[in-house]
């Protein structure tokens, strides 16, 4: 309840396009020719019950053609393999979320350190590339060594979280010598549907649209934990829009990493 209070007397002080006016990319990242804008779908699976509803949201995006990126809390639930494999040979793309998702992973620095090296070694055996802080908290100075090809840790600004600002970048930068950062660019599904109550998409819509015209990076997490058919009807929705509107090239980070270095070459 308060967490709502909270949330809708931040929104009363907001506008569209709900994005930080003061950041503006004098030089937009590059975007491969035919396209507009770049859109990641990502999804940060916190809890065994969201691991067995990311078929349904898989099936929309199936349907929908698009590939998807998945965040997985390595020490939580299992590693589940299996499940990480069939997601990359559909062409989606899955990352670390953190091993326990408990908030205590900046707790002090040693302890960042520890478990970091853990989530690495958790990575290595499972083939993943990146990285998403559990609940986006984040530590710029302690995150100059993060050993991933990329992160996504970062909002651009987000002043709904228990951590509230961000980056205040909405396009793609290096974060260190190794990694790319890829901030979260649209508000989170929890704030909108669970803490704001919004019966709509019009705040994706309103970011995603802004963003493409400024040729930025459009970055959105839904969680599948919190998943229900409401939500995968305006999940959908949104993808949708997307498609006829904004002309955008869906990949997964790594790929995006790709593109970035070939083209700073």
């Amino acid at each position: 309840m308060l967490r709502r209070l909270r949330a809708k007397k931040i929104l009363k002080n907001l506008t569209p396009p709900y994005l930080l006016d003061s950041v503006v990319t004098e030089n937009p990242f590059p975007i491969p020719d035919g396209f507009n804008c770049v859109v990641l779908l990502t999804h940060d699976v916190e809890t065994e019950k969201g691991l067995d509803l990311i078929e349904s949201i898989r099936k929309i995006e199936r349907k929908e053609e698009v590939p998807s990126t998945w965040n997985f809390v390595l020490d939580k639930y299992g590693t589940h393999p299996d499940t990480i494999k069939s997601l990359n040979d559909e062409g989606c793309e899955c990352g670390a979320h953190g091993l326990t998702h408990d908030g205590k992973l900046f707790q002090n620095e040693t302890v960042y350190k520890e478990r970091m090296n853990r989530n690495l070694e958790r990575s290595e055996k499972l083939n993943l590339q990146g990285f998403r802080s559990p609940a986006l908290h984040r530590n710029t100075e302690w995150m100059q060594t993060l050993p991933f090809k990329w992160d996504s840790s970062f909002p651009a600004w987000d002043p709904f979280q228990p951590q509230p600002g961000g980056c205040e970048h909405y396009a793609p930068y290096k974060l260190n010598n190794k990694t790319w950062e890829f901030p979260v660019t649209l508000f989170q599904d929890f704030t909108l549907f669970y803490e704001l109550q919004e019966k709509n998409i019009d705040i994706w819509i309103a970011q995603a649209t802004a963003l493409a015209k400024r040729k930025e990076l459009i970055n959105i997490i839904v969680h599948p934990d919190y998943i229900t058919d409401e939500l995968l009807v305006m999940y959908q929705a949104f993808i949708r829009y997307c498609k006829e509107n904004l002309n955008p090239w869906f990949t997964t980070p790594s790929k995006l990493c790709d593109w970035l270095d070939e083209s700073n070459a």
